[in-house]
């Protein structure tokens, strides 16, 4: 078992900040051992506040990304970019 920790914050709808430690088993993800990939998925857990949903989302077609999955976009410095800025867009509310 490859276990790391993430740790972030939530934004709670009314403003306040809810500080998160995530303990993930890294063995378990179908990611590579790229600290930029754990990174990435970390921030989709955070702002998805579920692993399952967040894996679901870095692995389905995105209209926003020409139908590449999130995680495949993401290699890429521009589609990293991109990725990012769509997790920030959702975590805000703002449609992706």
């Amino acid at each position: 078992m490859a276990n790391t920790q993430v740790e972030g914050t939530i934004h709670l709808p009314d403003g306040r900040l809810l500080p998160v430690l995530l303990s993930l088993d890294i063995s378990a993800l179908p990611i590579t051992d790229s600290a930029s990939d754990i990174a990435l998925f970390g921030r989709a857990v955070e702002v998805f506040g579920l692993v399952e949903k967040a894996r679901h989302w870095l692995d389905s077609p995105s209209v926003e990304l020409e139908n590449q999955t999130p995680r495949l976009a993401a290699q890429s410095p521009e589609g990293r970019v991109k990725v990012l800025g769509i997790l920030t867009d959702l975590e805000y509310g703002f449609p992706a």
